[in-house]
């Protein structure tokens, strides 16, 4: 009997540390998915936060008459507005007052016109929005005019602390005839 007794002596230790191990590996898995779901979960939250600070600024444009739709000179310079692919050197600025519309300064909502600035989200985190405002004619495949020259609003909203990155895009096209 006492041959048997030191044949399992510290066989439960042995099994208690292997049993430990596992137990360890199996809640860093946890751990690890919790935190990849927590990231998924704050970048799902700048985008939807993105997308809703595109669409007032659309909306905002939609309020307002045909001939106020423009941005407000000096537009930016910066690497980051210029190097977007809605930018064209042509942006639409202020053009003199034809009497349909009223003189200069046009009634801007909210700074809709301002072509780059900072907003902060209902998150406390701080957001680039970048409008672009270019003439566009519409055509078929084969390059034939189909209708009246467009003004096509772009606006992009950019992580404010990495602006390259970009969160939300919207476009829309406004005709003359839906008010001017």
């Amino acid at each position: 009997m006492v041959t048997r007794a030191r044949e399992e002596d510290g066989f439960g230790l042995i099994e208690l540390l292997i049993a430990m191990t596992i137990l360890s590996v199996g809640i860093l898995a946890v751990v690890a998915a919790f935190s990849s779901g927590i990231v998924a979960i704050d970048r799902a939250n700048r985008t939807s936060t993105a997308t809703a600070l595109a669409d007032v600024r659309v909306e905002l444009y939609r309020g307002i008459r045909y001939c106020a739709i423009q941005l407000t000179p000096p537009l930016p310079a910066d690497a980051t507005y210029v190097g977007d692919p809605a930018y064209t050197a042509s942006q639409v600025a202020p053009q003199p007052s034809t009497g349909a519309c009223p003189s200069a300064p046009y009634p801007c909502i909210e700074n809709a016109c301002v072509a780059s600035q900072t907003l902060r989200g209902g998150e406390g985190r701080n957001y680039r929005v970048d409008t672009y405002i270019v003439f566009e004619l519409p055509t078929d495949e084969t390059g034939t005019q189909l209708g009246r020259e467009l003004k096509k609003v772009t606006v992009v909203v950019r992580d404010f602390d990495t602006p390259s990155k970009t969160l939300a895009r919207e476009v829309t096209a406004f005709d003359r005839a839906s008010g001017s």
